[in-house]
């Protein structure tokens, strides 16, 4: 009679417990992260624990508000110590005919002028841009010869010697006619440095030409 009346309960237990208002509800669920992963949003706060052994309550609440993911402050740039910090700095001229012509006279590169900078230009240049200006500048690159004339003519180098190396840097980073951006494959410094080599294939620049070959090793410094 006990064991009757105990399967009655049980019964009418699970039937009370399968009952919900909502509808959108699936029920009681057993352990249901071991089968469907809870939903996390990026850059919101779950006041995630360490759970690290020996926790006291106290400790557990300090973690519980300390911030998991944190948005950067609009307009801050990652510190790099050292030389790093002058590459690393927004760069302040708009993609407009006025913010080319202020980069040619107030932007001035940061980077030193010497034949490893000059060698890591040749190394960059040589991967990005020599399929269109050419090896030596002459804008008689790959591209522009296989293009059967359906591309304008790329000026070569020696016809912008003299060019700003602001107005260089501001083409490289927006693009200019034909030109894309190249923001996205080559950082500040590598910029600089491809402007460094390019002014050698202009004429303004010192005398340091490298070798063909170049280990490239030399672009990372």
């Amino acid at each position: 009679m006990k064991k009757t009346q105990l399967i009655i309960a049980v019964i009418v237990s699970l039937c009370f417990a399968s009952c919900v208002t909502d509808e959108n509800s699936p029920g009681l669920e057993y352990m249901p992260d071991m089968y469907r992963s809870p939903a996390i949003e990026a850059y919101v706060d779950y006041g995630f624990d360490e759970f690290k052994p020996g926790m006291t309550s106290d400790s557990a609440k300090v973690m519980r508000l300390k911030q998991s993911v944190r948005i950067p402050v609009e307009g801050t740039i990652p510190f790099r110590g050292g030389d790093q910090l002058a590459y690393n700095a927004p760069y302040p001229y708009p993609n407009t005919e006025a913010g080319y012509e202020g980069a040619g006279v107030g932007f001035k590169s940061p980077l030193p002028t010497s034949p490893e900078s000059t060698a890591a230009g040749q190394v960059l240049f040589e991967k990005f841009c020599i399929q269109c200006h050419g090896e030596k500048g002459g804008g008689d690159g790959s591209i522009t010869q296989k293009s059967g004339g359906k591309y304008p003519v790329v000026p070569s180098y020696e016809s912008r010697k003299g060019l700003a190396e602001g107005k260089m840097f501001h083409t490289i980073t927006y693009g200019k006619g034909l030109m894309g951006s190249h923001a996205y494959i080559l950082n500040q410094k590598e910029r600089w440095q491809v402007i460094q080599y390019v002014k050698v294939l202009m004429g303004d620049g010192p005398e340091v030409l490298v070798e063909d070959t170049v280990d490239e090793d030399i672009a990372s410094k």
